[in-house]
C-alpha cells in the first residue's frame, strides 16, 4: 500500500477532530436517519482487544466512533492508527508489519501511548505470529491494539496462540443490536410518526422521556425480574409496537435506517426494506462463507436445511437424510459447526440431569441470530425478495413462533455470555425427556435452574408449562398474556427489553 494511501485513510492525521466531515464511513454515517452507538471499552496500554463479530453490523463505524471520542478528549491525532487489513493487496503478515512500522516509526514516534485499530484482521494470513512478534520485540509495549474480525472462527483459532500478551479478558463479541438497545436508539421515531398516531406519538415520548431510569433485570433474581416488569408495565403498547418494527428489521443499522425511514419518513410511506441491503449482506457474509468450504452445494443445503428445521429438535442424521445428495456426517457436522462459528446460527444443546451436563450427541436445537439474518439467507435460497420472506414469515404462525424462540433464547445468552470461559454452553441449553420439553435452561450461579418456555400465541396459560422437579423456577413467554404468580407469564417485548447484557457484549 502507498504512503500517500495511509495518510488518506488515516485522514485525522491532516484534519484533527474535524476528520468526520472527511472520513468516508463518517460522512455516511451522518447521512443516515439513526446513528447508532454501542458499548465503550476502556483502552489500555499493553493490551491486545479483539472484537468478533459478523459482517454489516457496525464494527468499522464503532471503531471511528472510538477514534472520534480519542480526539475529543485531545488524545494527539498522530497517535492513532487505523488499517482495514481487506484492503493490503497481497494480505500477507509482511505488508501488515510493514504498514504497522511505518506508523511506528515514523507517524507515531514519542507519542505515547499509540492506538493501533486493525480491521478485519482476519483477512491476513497469520496474523497473530505478527502480533507477536511486535509484542515481543517490545515495539508495543505503550500501544493500544484493537482488532476486529468478521470470521469468528478464525480470530478464536489464532487467538488462542496469543497467550499472556494482553489478550486475557479484552475479547468482546459484537453482535446484532439486542431489543433494548434497540429500542432505546429510536427516539427519533416518534418525530416520524404522522397526525393520525398522535395517541402513539404521546405515549411514545412519554416512554422516552422515562426509558433511562428503567433499569435491565438480572435473570439470576426473581424479585428483580418482577421489580423491573411492574416499572414497565404501563408502557407495555409501547414496547409491542416496538417489538413488531424489530421482528422486520432485526438489530442490523441499515436494516433498521432502511425500514423506518421508508414506513415513516419518507413521502411513499411504504413498509420495506431496500432489496440492496439484503444483497449486500448476503454478497459478503455468505461470500466470505463460501472461501471456507469445499463444496457450495452441500452447504447450500445444508444453510436450506437448517433454515427449515429452526427450532425443531434434529441430528445431523436428520441433516443428511433431508438432503439430495446425501454427504457423509463429518461433512454436515464440519458445515453445521462453520454456520455457529461464523455467528450466523446458535445451537442449543440438550441437557441430562442424569449426569448434570449437556449430551452433545442427543437431539439440538439451531436458530438463526437475529430476525434479519433469517429473512435474507431463506430469500437467498428461495429466490424472493428479502422482505418478502419477512412478510410471509409473520404471517405464518409455525415459522414465526420458532423464529420468536430463537430470538428469546439469542438474548437469554447474551444475559451471561462472556469469552473465553462463560461460553453458552456451560450455561443454557434445551432440556426432554420422554414425556416433557422445554425450550430453555438456565443454570444459575447457584446451581439452580430457571426453566423457560415460548408460547408465542393468543390463549398461554400454566397448563403450557411442563414442570420438572429438578428446575427451581419457570418463566412462560407469551405473545402478550401477563400474570405474576409462583410461574410468571410474560409477553415476550416487556422480557427481552428487562434483560441486561454481560459486560461481554459491546
Amino acid at each position: 500500500m502507498k504512503k500517500q494511501d495511509i495518510a488518506e485513510i488515516n485522514i485525522w492525521w491532516k484534519f484533527g477532530k474535524e476528520f468526520d466531515n472527511y472520513d468516508n464511513t463518517m460522512k455516511l454515517l451522518k447521512k443516515k436517519p439513526i446513528v447508532f452507538h454501542r458499548d465503550e471499552i476502556e483502552l489500555l496500554p499493553g493490551n491486545i482487544y479483539i472484537i468478533r463479530g459478523p459482517r454489516q453490523v457496525g464494527k468499522t463505524v464503532w471503531i471511528k466512533q472510538t477514534i472520534k471520542k480519542l480526539l475529543d478528549e485531545n488524545i494527539n491525532q498522530k497517535s492513532i492508527f487505523y488499517l482495514s487489513c481487506d484492503s493490503l493487496t497481497g494480505k500477507t503478515r509482511k505488508e501488515l508489519n510493514n504498514e504497522i512500522r511505518f506508523f511506528i516509526d515514523n507517524v507515531g514516534m514519542d507519542k505515547k501511548p499509540l492506538y493501533i485499530f486493525l480491521d478485519e484482521i482476519t483477512s491476513v494470513t497469520d496474523w497473530n505470529i505478527e502480533l507477536k512478534t511486535l509484542v515481543d520485540s517490545g515495539l508495543t509495549e505503550n500501544c493500544v491494539i484493537v482488532v476486529t474480525g468478521s470470521n469468528p472462527w478464525e480470530i478464536k483459532y489464532r487467538k488462542e496462540r496469543l497467550p499472556g500478551r494482553g489478550v486475557e479478558g479484552n475479547e468482546k463479541l459484537f453482535f446484532p443490536l439486542l431489543f433494548r438497545d434497540f429500542v432505546l436508539q429510536l427516539k427519533i421515531l416518534p418525530s416520524w410518526l404522522g397526525n393520525e398516531n398522535v395517541n402513539l406519538i404521546a405515549s411514545l415520548n412519554k416512554f422516552y422521556k422515562e426509558a433511562e431510569n428503567f433499569i435491565p433485570a438480572n435473570i439470576e433474581n426473581k424479585d428483580n425480574v418482577i421489580s423491573c416488569l411492574r416499572n414497565i408495565l404501563p408502557y407495555q403498547k409501547e414496547l409491542s409496537f416496538l417489538f413488531q418494527i424489530y421482528l422486520r428489521t432485526g438489530g442490523i443499522p441499515e436494516s433498521i435506517n432502511s425500514y423506518c425511514f421508508n414506513k415513516y419518513h419518507s413521502e411513499k410511506k411504504e413498509e420495506k426494506i431496500d432489496t440492496r441491503v439484503y444483497e449486500q449482506f448476503i454478497n459478503v457474509v455468505l461470500g466470505d462463507l463460501a472461501k471456507m468450504v469445499r463444496n457450495e452445494g452441500s452447504l447450500r443445503e445444508v444453510i436450506d436445511v437448517v433454515a427449515g428445521q429452526q427450532g425443531n429438535k434434529y441430528s445431523f442424521t436428520n441433516i443428511v437424510e433431508k438432503m439430495s445428495n446425501q454427504p457423509d456426517h463429518k461433512t454436515v457436522t464440519t458445515y453445521t459447526e462453520l454456520l455457529k462459528e461464523t455467528l450466523l446460527t446458535r445451537t442449543f444443546y440438550s441437557y441430562g440431569f442424569n449426569k448434570m451436563k449437556n449430551r452433545p450427541k442427543a437431539d439440538k436445537k439451531i436458530y438463526f441470530y437475529d430476525p434479519f439474518l433469517f429473512y435474507s439467507v431463506r430469500g437467498w435460497l428461495s429466490g424472493k425478495e428479502g422482505y418478502e420472506v419477512c412478510s410471509d414469515t409473520i404471517m405464518n404462525d409455525e415459522i414465526l413462533s420458532n423464529l420468536i424462540e430463537g430470538i428469546i433464547g439469542h438474548h437469554i445468552a447474551a444475559t451471561n455470555e462472556k469469552l473465553p470461559m462463560q461460553d453458552m454452553i456451560t450455561f443454557l441449553w434445551l432440556y426432554y425427556d420422554k414425556s416433557r420439553e422445554i425450550d430453555f435452561l438456565y443454570k444459575k450461579k447457584d446451581d439452580k435452574f430457571i426453566g423457560l418456555e415460548v408460547k408465542y400465541q393468543n390463549n398461554v396459560s400454566l397448563r403450557d408449562m411442563s414442570i420438572i422437579d429438578k428446575i427451581n423456577e419457570y418463566y412462560l413467554i407469551s405473545k402478550d398474556t401477563f400474570e405474576l404468580n409462583n410461574i410468571s407469564i410474560i409477553p415476550v417485548h416487556l422480557f427481552l427489553f428487562l434483560l441486561q447484557k454481560s459486560d461481554g457484549h459491546i
